[in-house]
């Protein structure tokens, strides 16, 4: 299998509107900083207890470097792997926040993440806080 779909299809699928686009991470987390109450932001943005893995995984992904390639042929480019033994379209995971966050950020997270997860062939899980049913 091979995913076809997009970003921006991603969120539509999962009832995302009004996104514009971001060319980092860092200015999503710049406009979410601005929109979402204090208390959300920063559990949706923090990593648990000492957050050691976070700073740890951040450290690990700034020190990535991507060599851009234009005018490059990549429709036959095939990111299918296996994660834990199970077969996967790309290396990626979704895991959404509980409820409660979702509620603030105007919609329910988890189920469509889990409905997007399914549709581009990648794990989901579901948060340890989480307070509803998938």
């Amino acid at each position: 299998m091979q995913w076809s779909g997009n970003v921006k299809s991603a969120f539509v699928l999962t009832g995302v509107t009004g996104m514009r686009h971001y060319a980092t991470i860092e200015e999503l987390r710049i406009t979410a900083k601005k929109r979402m109450p204090r208390m959300f932001y920063e559990y949706v943005d923090a990593g648990s207890w000492t957050e050691s893995t976070y700073r740890a995984n951040s450290d690990d992904f700034a020190r990535l470097q991507f060599r851009q390639r234009v005018a490059v042929d990549f429709s036959r480019r095939n990111l299918a792997t296996t994660m834990i033994g199970e077969p996967v379209l790309m290396p990626v995971t979704l895991a959404p926040t509980d409820r409660r966050i979702s509620r603030a950020c105007s919609t329910p997270t988890a189920k469509y993440s889990r409905r997007a997860a399914q549709r581009f062939g990648v794990p989901f899980t579901l948060s340890t806080v989480s307070i509803c049913s998938i």
